[in-house]
């Protein structure tokens, strides 16, 4: 949802929308949100439900993608995904 991406870039939904509409984004955000998209569509899901469950399944050892950016945003690390995590999801490599 617009809600669920703006908390994973650290913005509000209006800035998402202003964005789509085509304002500017700061080079970070660009960065992040490539990062974001490449993440999503590394998943071996082929429908849009099946990623937003990988994306937002938690273990109880490991906490979701979702819940990893949202964390990354608050303590101001880049949009990174440990490796192991996707390939415990079955996600192709490149």
């Amino acid at each position: 949802t617009w809600d669920q991406l703006a908390r994973t870039m650290g913005v509000s939904r209006r800035a998402l929308h202003a964005w789509a509409s085509g304002q500017r984004l700061a080079a970070s955000n660009a960065e992040r949100l490539d990062s974001i998209y490449r993440v999503i569509h590394s998943l071996p899901m082929t429908t849009k439900d099946d990623r937003r469950s990988a994306l937002l399944i938690s273990t109880g050892i490991e906490r979701s993608i979702f819940e990893r950016w949202c964390n990354e945003v608050t303590v101001g690390r880049a949009a990174t995904i440990p490796v192991s995590a996707l390939e415990k999801m079955g996600a192709a490599e490149g």
